[in-house]
């Protein structure tokens, strides 16, 4: 009997919704267990991205996408801490931080969503317009670091829900330490054994 794998490294932006959209494609039976490692968030599209119902189910919008592939690239900006120090002084990554932080199978997101978004629905948010120029100053490098590593994660979040949609279980784990580009979207189907 043969048995595919989907596998990729460094997939960018849209070419990993455009190879989640691929395994859309196929019947339940034929899907293959795999692994995407995502990156490249900056050059995603909404017309290719495949999270577009997660993203809809938590309230946002395609301009709010837009922003958030914009403000993703920021993740890889560095701190001033991080910018005195050489690269000779960083330790190797050790395999039981990555671990760590990566053992459990996702909870239903789209279930996730609907609850996040009823209880924003709740609370008096106030809108508020930021212009761009206003909004880079308001925050330190580190802040936007931050801002854009938890971006670049819901951005996967919202890929993993399709990818549950298809019936897959998925796991975001962290790959390295080594990179900003550090998550991996790991898919098994329920009659794997892996």
């Amino acid at each position: 009997e043969k048995r595919c794998l989907c596998m990729s490294k460094h997939l960018c932006g849209p070419a990993c919704d455009l190879a989640i959209g691929a395994l859309s494609r196929l019947k339940v039976c034929c899907l293959p267990p795999g692994a995407i490692a995502t990156c490249c968030h900056y050059l995603c599209t909404w017309e290719s991205f495949s999270g577009r119902d997660f993203w809809k189910t938590l309230g946002l919008e395609e301009g709010d996408f837009l922003v958030a592939v914009t403000a993703s690239q920021w993740a890889s900006m560095k701190c001033e801490d991080e910018t005195n120090r050489s690269r000779s002084e960083t330790a190797p990554a050790k395999k039981r931080d990555i671990d760590e932080t990566t053992l459990e199978l996702l909870p239903d997101l789209q279930k996730v969503a609907i609850q996040c978004n009823e209880a924003l629905k709740a609370r008096t948010v106030p809108q508020c317009f930021v212009p761009n120029d206003k909004f880079e100053r308001s925050y330190s490098r580190g802040e936007k670091a931050a801002l854009g590593k938890k971006l670049k994660r819901l951005l996967d979040l919202a890929r993993a829900a399709h990818l549950q949609t298809l019936g897959y279980s998925v796991e975001l784990v962290r790959y390295t330490t080594q990179s900003t580009e550090d998550r991996l979207l790991v898919m098994s189907l329920p009659s794997d054994n892996s």
